[in-house]
């Protein structure tokens, strides 16, 4: 389209593209005041891109810009070393990502952590005990102020809201339910409210880690790559010629033109693949560097079994849901191995197989009782 604009207001485009050259690259950033502003608001752009939810666009922003800095740090760091080479594209390009994929998974983990008591308390799950404690109300507080700040000034999700609202009704019917003698049954929802509740509990999922390194990733790509491979496919760079050339024949210089490629120029696909080889690895290492960040930490930290969600008396199928659902927090689902999927129909095999096995047991102690009373019956008739 850029080509075709300059096509039809432009005599010579080809002379205008060239000519173009001499604007780039002449903007020394470290000394602009907008260049993390101007980068914020691109990666809002891109976000909205990716349909990311609004409420959550500060995890994006901080994640996108995080991964940004180091970037640009490292870049900065050592261009001046590699003058003629792609080195310092794809090592900073692997720190980048590196970064990102840290700061994205250590970010998501404290948000889950912190908004695990307004979900729970909201939903009403059973295993649920911080209801009573000041830190789970003071960390539900802080969630509901800040559904209702972000729907006043029309950034929240009004279902959010709604649910909100809903809570005093679903808790007292929750409580008339658990209540013998109660006559309540089940819990009653318009089908407006049934669909609030459908959307809260998923909503309460803790969002998928690649939500956040996608639009980072995106960012990190530089488009003007992108842009100049095809302007250069449209528009051919010219080549490089050198006047400063003499050859001495018969005692007598004479003065010769060479010409040669421009490399830089005709280099961008090269420079494309390593970006896209760059990114891929640190994308791969930041995955690694956070599986030994958790390895340390529950070593050193979760050795003993009050940090093991599977230490209590639990039944086997509830130890299996325990191990499926530390499987889908791993960072590397998806990507590395293959993400266990938790089918309901293999948690009612498990537990019929567990009521089976009790069945036996007992069917096997009254056997064991009668077979002991009758060995002891002829010594109480002797007596």
């Amino acid at each position: 389209g850029a080509a075709y604009g300059l096509q039809f207001t432009i005599d010579n485009s080809l002379d205008a593209w060239l000519d173009q050259n001499k604007n780039c690259g002449n903007i020394n950033l470290d000394d602009q005041w907008w260049r993390i502003p101007l980068y914020l608001l691109c990666s809002a752009s891109a976000l909205g891109q990716y349909r990311f939810p609004i409420v959550h666009y500060w995890r994006g922003l901080a994640v996108q810009l995080v991964g940004y800095e180091v970037q640009y740090q490292v870049f900065k760091a050592i261009e001046d070393r590699h003058p003629d080479d792609f080195m310092d594209t794809a090592t900073s390009n692997t720190f980048g990502a590196i970064a990102a994929v840290v700061f994205a998974c250590g970010l998501s983990n404290v948000v889950d952590k912190l908004s695990y008591h307004y979900n729970a308390r909201l939903l009403h799950r059973s295993d649920y005990k911080g209801e009573n404690t000041a830190f789970g109300e003071f960390m539900f507080k802080l969630s509901a102020g800040y559904v209702r700040i972000s729907n006043y000034i029309g950034l929240g999700r009004k279902s959010d809201l709604t649910f909100l609202q809903m809570e005093p009704k679903i808790r007292q019917q929750t409580f008339e339910l658990q209540d013998p003698n109660h006559e309540r049954s089940d819990i009653v929802l318009t089908d407006e409210e049934e669909k609030v509740l459908i959307e809260a509990i998923i909503s309460a999922e803790n969002l998928n880690i690649w939500a956040l390194l996608m639009p980072t990733v995106y960012q990190l790509v530089p488009g003007s790559l992108i842009a100049r491979l095809w302007f250069n496919s449209i528009y051919p760079p010219p080549l490089i010629n050198d006047d400063n050339n003499f050859i001495s024949i018969n005692g007598t210089e004479f003065p010769y033109r060479t010409v040669r490629p421009d490399v830089v120029q005709e280099s961008v696909f090269q420079a494309l693949m390593v970006v896209a080889t760059s990114l891929a690895l640190g994308l791969l290492l930041g995955l690694g560097v956070v599986q030994l960040i958790m390895l340390a930490w529950r070593t050193v930290f979760c050795g003993c079994k009050v940090c093991d969600p599977r230490s209590g008396d639990l039944s086997h199928s509830a130890h299996n849901r325990v191990e499926r659902a530390e499987a889908r927090q791993q960072a590397l689902q998806g990507l590395m191995n293959e993400v266990p999927e938790e089918d309901p129909s293999d948690e009612i095999i498990e537990e019929s197989d567990e009521e089976k096995d009790k069945g036996d047991a007992v069917v096997d102690v009254d056997r064991d009782e009668k077979k002991e009373g009758v060995e002891d019956e002829p010594e109480m008739t002797k007596a």
